[in-house]
Protein backbone atom coordinates (compact mmCIF):
# COMPACT_ATOMS: atom_id res chain seq x y z
CA UNK A 1 0.00 0.00 0.00
CA UNK A 2 1.01 3.63 -0.46
CA UNK A 3 3.11 5.55 2.09
CA UNK A 4 1.49 8.90 2.89
CA UNK A 5 4.01 10.76 5.07
CA UNK A 6 6.56 11.63 2.37
CA UNK A 7 6.72 13.89 -0.69
CA UNK A 8 5.86 12.53 -4.12
CA UNK A 9 6.28 13.79 -7.67
CA UNK A 10 5.39 12.61 -11.14
CA UNK A 11 4.93 13.76 -14.69
CA UNK A 12 1.17 14.36 -15.03
CA UNK A 13 1.22 14.56 -18.82
CA UNK A 14 2.21 12.01 -21.45
CA UNK A 15 5.94 11.67 -22.00
CA UNK A 16 7.36 12.42 -25.43
CA UNK A 17 7.12 15.36 -27.81
CA UNK A 18 4.50 17.91 -26.82
CA UNK A 19 4.09 21.65 -26.36
CA UNK A 20 3.90 21.44 -22.57
CA UNK A 21 4.51 19.07 -19.69
CA UNK A 22 3.06 19.31 -16.18
CA UNK A 23 4.97 17.98 -13.19
CA UNK A 24 2.98 17.49 -10.01
CA UNK A 25 4.34 17.47 -6.43
CA UNK A 26 2.43 16.73 -3.23
CA UNK A 27 3.60 16.64 0.38
CA UNK A 28 4.56 18.68 3.42
CA UNK A 29 7.82 19.91 1.83
CA UNK A 30 6.12 21.53 -1.18
CA UNK A 31 6.73 25.07 0.10
CA UNK A 32 10.41 24.32 0.76
CA UNK A 33 10.77 22.73 -2.69
CA UNK A 34 9.24 25.82 -4.27
CA UNK A 35 11.81 28.10 -2.61
CA UNK A 36 14.76 25.81 -3.39
CA UNK A 37 13.92 25.36 -7.07
CA UNK A 38 12.95 28.99 -7.80
CA UNK A 39 15.41 30.77 -5.50
CA UNK A 40 12.53 32.92 -4.25
CA UNK A 41 12.71 33.40 -0.47
CA UNK A 42 9.18 34.73 0.06
CA UNK A 43 6.26 32.34 0.30
CA UNK A 44 4.17 32.01 -2.87
CA UNK A 45 0.58 33.16 -3.03
CA UNK A 46 -1.60 30.02 -3.09
CA UNK A 47 -3.52 29.21 -6.27
CA UNK A 48 -1.73 31.84 -8.36
CA UNK A 49 0.52 31.07 -11.30
CA UNK A 50 3.99 32.63 -11.29
CA UNK A 51 6.59 32.68 -14.05
CA UNK A 52 9.84 31.45 -12.51
CA UNK A 53 13.35 30.54 -13.56
CA UNK A 54 13.93 27.03 -12.19
CA UNK A 55 17.45 26.31 -10.99
CA UNK A 56 19.37 23.28 -9.80
CA UNK A 57 19.85 23.93 -6.05
CA UNK A 58 23.24 22.16 -6.17
CA UNK A 59 24.93 24.65 -8.51
CA UNK A 60 22.24 27.30 -9.19
CA UNK A 61 22.38 26.41 -12.88
CA UNK A 62 19.17 27.49 -14.72
CA UNK A 63 17.27 24.50 -16.16
CA UNK A 64 13.93 25.94 -17.29
CA UNK A 65 11.58 28.90 -17.36
CA UNK A 66 8.32 27.55 -15.99
CA UNK A 67 4.87 28.51 -14.78
CA UNK A 68 4.70 27.42 -11.14
CA UNK A 69 1.54 27.12 -9.03
CA UNK A 70 1.50 26.47 -5.28
CA UNK A 71 -1.63 25.00 -3.69
CA UNK A 72 -1.98 25.30 0.05
CA UNK A 73 -3.61 22.28 1.70
CA UNK A 74 -6.36 21.43 2.28
CA UNK A 75 -7.40 23.52 -0.76
CA UNK A 76 -5.67 21.26 -3.26
CA UNK A 77 -6.46 18.09 -5.18
CA UNK A 78 -4.73 15.84 -2.64
CA UNK A 79 -5.63 17.90 0.43
CA UNK A 80 -1.89 18.46 1.05
CA UNK A 81 0.44 21.28 0.05
CA UNK A 82 1.05 20.81 -3.69
CA UNK A 83 3.14 22.23 -6.51
CA UNK A 84 2.60 22.13 -10.25
CA UNK A 85 5.34 22.99 -12.72
CA UNK A 86 4.15 23.78 -16.25
CA UNK A 87 7.27 23.37 -18.40
CA UNK A 88 8.20 23.00 -22.05
CA UNK A 89 7.44 19.69 -23.71
CA UNK A 90 9.81 16.88 -24.53
CA UNK A 91 11.55 14.50 -22.20
CA UNK A 92 14.83 16.37 -21.55
CA UNK A 93 13.46 19.27 -19.48
CA UNK A 94 10.94 17.14 -17.61
CA UNK A 95 13.57 14.56 -16.66
CA UNK A 96 15.95 17.29 -15.45
CA UNK A 97 13.32 18.75 -13.15
CA UNK A 98 12.21 15.35 -11.86
CA UNK A 99 15.83 14.42 -11.07
CA UNK A 100 16.23 17.70 -9.16
CA UNK A 101 13.10 16.86 -7.16
CA UNK A 102 14.42 13.37 -6.42
CA UNK A 103 17.71 14.90 -5.23
CA UNK A 104 15.65 17.01 -2.80
CA UNK A 105 14.23 13.86 -1.22
CA UNK A 106 11.01 13.62 -3.21
CA UNK A 107 10.19 10.12 -4.43
CA UNK A 108 8.48 9.12 -7.66
CA UNK A 109 4.74 8.72 -7.22
CA UNK A 110 3.14 5.34 -7.84
CA UNK A 111 0.14 4.96 -10.18
CA UNK A 112 -2.96 6.57 -8.64
CA UNK A 113 -1.10 7.86 -5.60
CA UNK A 114 -2.26 11.47 -5.93
CA UNK A 115 -5.89 10.33 -6.15
CA UNK A 116 -5.32 8.00 -3.18
CA UNK A 117 -4.10 10.92 -1.06
CA UNK A 118 -7.17 12.90 -2.11
CA UNK A 119 -9.24 9.93 -0.94
CA UNK A 120 -7.61 9.51 2.48
CA UNK A 121 -7.79 13.27 3.04
CA UNK A 122 -11.56 13.22 2.36
CA UNK A 123 -11.34 15.32 -0.77
CA UNK A 124 -13.06 12.59 -2.78
CA UNK A 125 -14.63 9.21 -2.05
CA UNK A 126 -13.83 5.99 -3.89
CA UNK A 127 -16.71 6.46 -6.33
CA UNK A 128 -15.35 9.88 -7.33
CA UNK A 129 -11.83 8.47 -7.60
CA UNK A 130 -13.08 5.79 -9.96
CA UNK A 131 -14.96 8.48 -11.91
CA UNK A 132 -11.67 10.34 -12.45
CA UNK A 133 -10.10 7.26 -13.98
CA UNK A 134 -13.23 6.52 -16.01
CA UNK A 135 -13.20 10.09 -17.36
CA UNK A 136 -9.57 9.74 -18.43
CA UNK A 137 -10.31 6.43 -20.13
CA UNK A 138 -13.57 7.56 -21.77
CA UNK A 139 -13.45 7.09 -25.53
CA UNK A 140 -16.78 8.73 -26.32
CA UNK A 141 -18.91 11.68 -25.28
CA UNK A 142 -21.54 9.58 -23.48
CA UNK A 143 -19.10 7.79 -21.17
CA UNK A 144 -17.40 11.13 -20.50
CA UNK A 145 -20.76 12.68 -19.60
CA UNK A 146 -21.56 9.98 -17.04
CA UNK A 147 -18.02 9.93 -15.62
CA UNK A 148 -18.18 13.68 -15.05
CA UNK A 149 -21.56 13.32 -13.34
CA UNK A 150 -20.08 10.76 -10.92
CA UNK A 151 -17.00 12.95 -10.37
CA UNK A 152 -19.32 15.78 -9.32
CA UNK A 153 -20.88 13.39 -6.80
CA UNK A 154 -24.04 12.25 -8.58
CA UNK A 155 -23.46 8.57 -7.79
CA UNK A 156 -22.10 9.24 -4.28
CA UNK A 157 -25.08 11.40 -3.28
CA UNK A 158 -27.52 8.72 -4.39
CA UNK A 159 -25.74 5.97 -2.44
CA UNK A 160 -25.14 8.10 0.65
CA UNK A 161 -28.83 9.04 0.75
CA UNK A 162 -29.75 5.35 0.66
CA UNK A 163 -27.13 4.56 3.33
CA UNK A 164 -28.42 7.37 5.55
CA UNK A 165 -31.95 5.98 5.34
CA UNK A 166 -30.71 2.52 6.29
CA UNK A 167 -28.68 3.84 9.24
CA UNK A 168 -31.71 5.79 10.52
CA UNK A 169 -33.83 2.64 10.30
CA UNK A 170 -31.20 0.59 12.12
CA UNK A 171 -30.83 3.23 14.83
CA UNK A 172 -34.58 3.03 15.42
CA UNK A 173 -34.34 -0.75 15.54
CA UNK A 174 -31.45 -0.65 18.05
CA UNK A 175 -33.35 1.83 20.19
CA UNK A 176 -36.47 -0.31 20.31
CA UNK A 177 -34.54 -3.46 21.16
CA UNK A 178 -33.17 -1.66 24.24
CA UNK A 179 -36.63 -0.88 25.60
CA UNK A 180 -39.75 -2.88 26.37
CA UNK A 181 -43.22 -2.34 24.92
CA UNK A 182 -44.30 -0.81 28.24
CA UNK A 183 -41.60 1.89 28.04
CA UNK A 184 -42.02 3.12 24.44
CA UNK A 185 -44.35 2.73 21.49
CA UNK A 186 -42.75 0.18 19.19
CA UNK A 187 -42.69 0.44 15.40
CA UNK A 188 -44.74 -2.26 13.73
CA UNK A 189 -43.11 -5.01 11.68
CA UNK A 190 -45.17 -3.82 8.72
CA UNK A 191 -43.60 -0.37 8.96
CA UNK A 192 -40.09 -1.88 9.15
CA UNK A 193 -40.87 -4.03 6.11
CA UNK A 194 -42.11 -1.00 4.19
CA UNK A 195 -38.98 1.02 4.97
CA UNK A 196 -36.58 -1.82 4.14
CA UNK A 197 -38.41 -2.36 0.86
CA UNK A 198 -38.16 1.33 -0.04
CA UNK A 199 -34.38 1.27 0.49
CA UNK A 200 -34.06 -1.95 -1.52
CA UNK A 201 -36.14 -0.48 -4.34
CA UNK A 202 -33.85 2.54 -4.53
CA UNK A 203 -30.86 0.21 -5.05
CA UNK A 204 -32.80 -1.84 -7.60
CA UNK A 205 -33.67 1.36 -9.49
CA UNK A 206 -30.03 2.42 -9.46
CA UNK A 207 -29.05 -0.92 -11.01
CA UNK A 208 -31.82 -0.81 -13.61
CA UNK A 209 -30.99 2.74 -14.68
CA UNK A 210 -27.25 2.13 -14.95
CA UNK A 211 -25.04 0.59 -17.58
CA UNK A 212 -21.52 -0.80 -17.39
CA UNK A 213 -18.72 0.58 -19.53
CA UNK A 214 -17.69 -2.96 -20.48
CA UNK A 215 -21.11 -3.57 -22.05
CA UNK A 216 -20.34 -0.95 -24.75
CA UNK A 217 -23.99 0.15 -24.65
CA UNK A 218 -22.87 3.74 -25.14
CA UNK A 219 -21.32 2.85 -28.51
CA UNK A 220 -23.89 3.14 -31.30
CA UNK A 221 -23.75 0.17 -33.68
CA UNK A 222 -24.59 0.79 -37.33
CA UNK A 223 -25.08 -2.12 -39.75
CA UNK A 224 -24.82 -1.71 -43.52
CA UNK A 225 -27.27 -4.11 -45.17
CA UNK A 226 -27.99 -4.85 -48.82
CA UNK A 227 -27.78 -7.26 -51.71
CA UNK A 228 -24.43 -8.46 -53.07
CA UNK A 229 -22.49 -5.86 -55.07
CA UNK A 230 -24.75 -3.01 -53.90
CA UNK A 231 -21.79 -1.02 -52.53
CA UNK A 232 -21.90 -2.02 -48.86
CA UNK A 233 -18.14 -2.47 -48.57
CA UNK A 234 -17.48 0.71 -50.57
CA UNK A 235 -19.70 2.69 -48.18
CA UNK A 236 -18.05 0.99 -45.20
CA UNK A 237 -14.58 1.97 -46.43
CA UNK A 238 -15.75 5.49 -47.19
CA UNK A 239 -17.22 6.00 -43.71
CA UNK A 240 -14.18 4.66 -41.84
CA UNK A 241 -11.76 6.53 -44.08
CA UNK A 242 -9.66 3.60 -45.31
CA UNK A 243 -9.86 0.43 -47.43
CA UNK A 244 -10.48 -2.23 -44.81
CA UNK A 245 -13.16 -4.19 -46.63
CA UNK A 246 -12.34 -5.89 -49.97
CA UNK A 247 -14.24 -4.38 -52.90
CA UNK A 248 -14.64 -6.25 -56.21
CA UNK A 249 -17.29 -6.56 -58.92
CA UNK A 250 -17.77 -10.21 -57.94
CA UNK A 251 -21.00 -10.82 -56.01
CA UNK A 252 -20.61 -12.27 -52.51
CA UNK A 253 -17.09 -10.96 -51.88
CA UNK A 254 -17.92 -10.14 -48.24
CA UNK A 255 -18.76 -13.37 -46.44
CA UNK A 256 -17.94 -12.43 -42.86
CA UNK A 257 -18.61 -9.49 -40.58
CA UNK A 258 -16.15 -6.58 -40.58
CA UNK A 259 -16.40 -3.73 -38.10
CA UNK A 260 -14.62 -0.52 -37.21
CA UNK A 261 -15.17 2.06 -34.49
CA UNK A 262 -15.13 5.69 -35.64
CA UNK A 263 -16.35 9.05 -34.36
CA UNK A 264 -19.25 10.92 -35.91
CA UNK A 265 -19.46 14.37 -34.29
CA UNK A 266 -17.86 13.26 -30.99
CA UNK A 267 -20.07 10.18 -30.78
CA UNK A 268 -18.37 6.79 -30.90
CA UNK A 269 -20.04 4.45 -33.38
CA UNK A 270 -19.24 0.98 -34.67
CA UNK A 271 -19.77 0.53 -38.40
CA UNK A 272 -20.57 -3.04 -39.49
CA UNK A 273 -20.02 -4.35 -43.01
CA UNK A 274 -22.15 -7.43 -43.65
CA UNK A 275 -22.50 -10.18 -46.23
CA UNK A 276 -24.90 -9.49 -49.10
CA UNK A 277 -28.42 -10.81 -48.55
CA UNK A 278 -29.58 -13.24 -51.22
CA UNK A 279 -30.49 -16.90 -51.71
CA UNK A 280 -27.25 -18.81 -51.89
CA UNK A 281 -26.25 -22.47 -51.96
CA UNK A 282 -22.67 -21.71 -50.95
CA UNK A 283 -22.19 -22.98 -47.39
CA UNK A 284 -19.73 -20.25 -46.37
CA UNK A 285 -21.82 -17.47 -47.88
CA UNK A 286 -24.96 -18.79 -46.14
CA UNK A 287 -23.17 -18.52 -42.78
CA UNK A 288 -22.26 -14.93 -43.63
CA UNK A 289 -25.86 -14.10 -44.55
CA UNK A 290 -27.07 -15.61 -41.27
CA UNK A 291 -24.62 -13.38 -39.42
CA UNK A 292 -25.93 -10.37 -41.34
CA UNK A 293 -29.39 -10.96 -39.87
CA UNK A 294 -27.83 -11.36 -36.42
CA UNK A 295 -26.13 -7.97 -36.82
CA UNK A 296 -29.46 -6.38 -37.80
CA UNK A 297 -30.91 -7.51 -34.46
CA UNK A 298 -27.86 -6.33 -32.49
CA UNK A 299 -27.40 -2.95 -34.20
CA UNK A 300 -28.97 0.39 -33.24
CA UNK A 301 -29.18 1.90 -36.74
CA UNK A 302 -29.58 0.13 -40.10
CA UNK A 303 -28.28 1.50 -43.41
CA UNK A 304 -30.10 -0.26 -46.27
CA UNK A 305 -28.25 0.20 -49.55
CA UNK A 306 -29.02 -0.85 -53.13
CA UNK A 307 -27.92 0.30 -56.57
CA UNK A 308 -31.52 0.54 -57.85
CA UNK A 309 -34.11 0.53 -55.07
CA UNK A 310 -33.45 -0.29 -51.37
CA UNK A 311 -37.17 -0.79 -50.57
CA UNK A 312 -37.32 -4.49 -51.58
CA UNK A 313 -34.39 -5.17 -49.25
CA UNK A 314 -36.21 -3.29 -46.50
CA UNK A 315 -39.33 -5.41 -47.03
CA UNK A 316 -37.16 -8.53 -46.79
CA UNK A 317 -35.58 -7.56 -43.44
CA UNK A 318 -38.16 -5.26 -41.81
CA UNK A 319 -39.36 -7.91 -39.33
CA UNK A 320 -35.77 -8.04 -38.02
CA UNK A 321 -35.43 -4.26 -37.82
CA UNK A 322 -38.35 -3.93 -35.40
CA UNK A 323 -38.60 -0.25 -34.37
CA UNK A 324 -34.96 0.66 -35.01
CA UNK A 325 -34.16 3.77 -37.07
CA UNK A 326 -32.98 3.09 -40.60
CA UNK A 327 -31.93 4.94 -43.73
CA UNK A 328 -32.73 3.91 -47.31
CA UNK A 329 -29.76 4.55 -49.60
CA UNK A 330 -29.51 4.29 -53.37
CA UNK A 331 -25.91 3.92 -54.54
CA UNK A 332 -24.13 4.33 -57.91
CA UNK A 333 -26.00 7.46 -59.03
CA UNK A 334 -22.91 8.29 -61.08
CA UNK A 335 -23.93 5.40 -63.36
CA UNK A 336 -27.72 5.36 -63.15
CA UNK A 337 -28.54 9.03 -62.60
CA UNK A 338 -30.65 10.59 -59.87
CA UNK A 339 -34.30 9.66 -59.51
CA UNK A 340 -36.05 12.82 -58.34
CA UNK A 341 -38.91 10.81 -56.90
CA UNK A 342 -38.70 8.97 -53.56
CA UNK A 343 -37.53 11.83 -51.37
CA UNK A 344 -37.08 9.46 -48.41
CA UNK A 345 -34.24 7.68 -50.23
CA UNK A 346 -30.76 9.19 -49.94
CA UNK A 347 -28.93 9.09 -53.28
CA UNK A 348 -25.17 8.65 -53.20
CA UNK A 349 -22.18 7.60 -55.21
CA UNK A 350 -19.42 5.91 -53.26
CA UNK A 351 -17.17 6.31 -56.28
CA UNK A 352 -17.27 10.12 -56.53
CA UNK A 353 -18.65 10.86 -53.02
CA UNK A 354 -21.90 12.44 -54.23
CA UNK A 355 -24.55 12.67 -51.51
CA UNK A 356 -22.20 11.50 -48.74
CA UNK A 357 -22.47 14.76 -46.78
CA UNK A 358 -26.28 14.44 -46.84
CA UNK A 359 -25.99 10.84 -45.62
CA UNK A 360 -23.65 11.87 -42.77
CA UNK A 361 -26.04 14.66 -41.77
CA UNK A 362 -29.01 12.28 -41.66
CA UNK A 363 -26.96 9.70 -39.76
CA UNK A 364 -25.76 12.33 -37.26
CA UNK A 365 -29.35 13.37 -36.55
CA UNK A 366 -30.34 9.78 -35.76
CA UNK A 367 -27.28 9.31 -33.55
CA UNK A 368 -28.03 12.51 -31.61
CA UNK A 369 -31.62 11.35 -31.04
CA UNK A 370 -30.32 7.96 -29.88
CA UNK A 371 -27.92 9.67 -27.44
CA UNK A 372 -30.82 11.76 -26.08
CA UNK A 373 -32.92 8.63 -25.50
CA UNK A 374 -29.92 6.91 -23.92
CA UNK A 375 -29.43 9.75 -21.41
CA UNK A 376 -33.11 9.57 -20.44
CA UNK A 377 -32.89 5.80 -20.00
CA UNK A 378 -29.69 5.68 -17.93
CA UNK A 379 -28.69 7.73 -14.90
CA UNK A 380 -25.27 6.26 -14.13
CA UNK A 381 -22.32 4.39 -15.59
CA UNK A 382 -20.92 1.66 -13.30
CA UNK A 383 -17.78 -0.40 -13.34
CA UNK A 384 -17.78 -4.12 -12.53
CA UNK A 385 -16.80 -3.55 -8.86
CA UNK A 386 -19.59 -1.05 -8.29
CA UNK A 387 -22.21 -3.23 -9.95
CA UNK A 388 -21.12 -6.25 -7.88
CA UNK A 389 -21.32 -4.24 -4.62
CA UNK A 390 -24.80 -2.89 -5.48
CA UNK A 391 -26.03 -6.40 -6.24
CA UNK A 392 -24.76 -7.57 -2.84
CA UNK A 393 -26.49 -4.66 -1.08
CA UNK A 394 -29.72 -5.47 -2.91
CA UNK A 395 -29.37 -9.13 -1.92
CA UNK A 396 -28.80 -8.30 1.77
CA UNK A 397 -31.78 -5.95 1.91
CA UNK A 398 -33.98 -8.53 0.21
CA UNK A 399 -32.82 -11.17 2.69
CA UNK A 400 -33.54 -8.86 5.65
CA UNK A 401 -37.02 -8.13 4.30
CA UNK A 402 -37.89 -11.79 3.73
CA UNK A 403 -36.48 -12.89 7.08
CA UNK A 404 -38.41 -10.27 9.05
CA UNK A 405 -41.59 -11.06 7.15
CA UNK A 406 -41.22 -14.78 7.87
CA UNK A 407 -39.76 -14.91 11.40
CA UNK A 408 -40.84 -11.56 12.93
CA UNK A 409 -37.39 -11.45 14.59
CA UNK A 410 -36.07 -7.89 14.74
CA UNK A 411 -32.71 -8.95 16.20
CA UNK A 412 -31.94 -11.32 13.35
CA UNK A 413 -33.12 -8.76 10.81
CA UNK A 414 -30.77 -6.17 12.33
CA UNK A 415 -27.78 -8.50 12.02
CA UNK A 416 -28.54 -8.95 8.32
CA UNK A 417 -28.81 -5.19 7.86
CA UNK A 418 -25.35 -4.81 9.40
CA UNK A 419 -24.16 -7.03 6.55
CA UNK A 420 -25.74 -4.56 4.11
CA UNK A 421 -23.93 -1.68 5.87
CA UNK A 422 -20.63 -3.52 5.32
CA UNK A 423 -21.39 -3.76 1.60
CA UNK A 424 -22.22 -0.03 1.47
CA UNK A 425 -18.85 0.72 3.10
CA UNK A 426 -17.08 -1.55 0.63
CA UNK A 427 -18.70 0.44 -2.16
CA UNK A 428 -18.08 3.96 -0.84
CA UNK A 429 -15.11 3.87 1.52
CA UNK A 430 -13.33 0.50 1.85
CA UNK A 431 -10.70 1.80 4.30
CA UNK A 432 -9.87 -1.64 5.69
CA UNK A 433 -9.99 -3.36 2.31
CA UNK A 434 -6.44 -2.85 1.07
CA UNK A 435 -6.84 -5.31 -1.77
CA UNK A 436 -9.80 -3.29 -3.08
CA UNK A 437 -7.93 0.00 -2.77
CA UNK A 438 -4.87 -1.43 -4.51
CA UNK A 439 -7.06 -2.64 -7.36
CA UNK A 440 -8.83 0.71 -7.70
CA UNK A 441 -5.89 3.12 -7.50
CA UNK A 442 -3.30 0.80 -9.01
CA UNK A 443 -5.17 1.01 -12.31
CA UNK A 444 -4.62 4.76 -12.57
CA UNK A 445 -1.89 6.34 -14.64
CA UNK A 446 1.20 7.78 -12.93
CA UNK A 447 0.67 11.43 -12.03
CA UNK A 448 -3.05 11.07 -11.34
Amino acid sequence: MYQTNDDIAALATLSGRSALNVIRVSGKSSMSIYKKTTGIKTSPKPNFVKLCCLKNPRNQEPVEQAMVTFFKGPKSFTGEDCLEFSVHGGSVVANKILNILYDLGVREAMPGEFAYRAFINNKIDVLQAEAINALIESDNDIDGYYSLNSLFGGFSKRIKKSLGELKALMALCEHELDFSEEEITLTSHEDYLKRINLIKNSITKTLKTSYTKDSRKSCTQIAIIGKPNAGKSSLFNLLIGRSKSIVTNIEGTTRDILDQEIYIEENLVKIIDTAGIRDSKNKVEKIGIKRSFQEIKKSDIILIIDEKNPRPVYEQIKKNIDKKPFLLIRNKIDLCGVDKQSQDIIKISCKNHQGISKLITALSTIIKNKVGVFKKQYLLMLNARQEKALLKIEEQLKLAYEDLKKNKDLTLCLSILYGAIEEYNTLIRPVEKNEILNEIFGGFCVGK
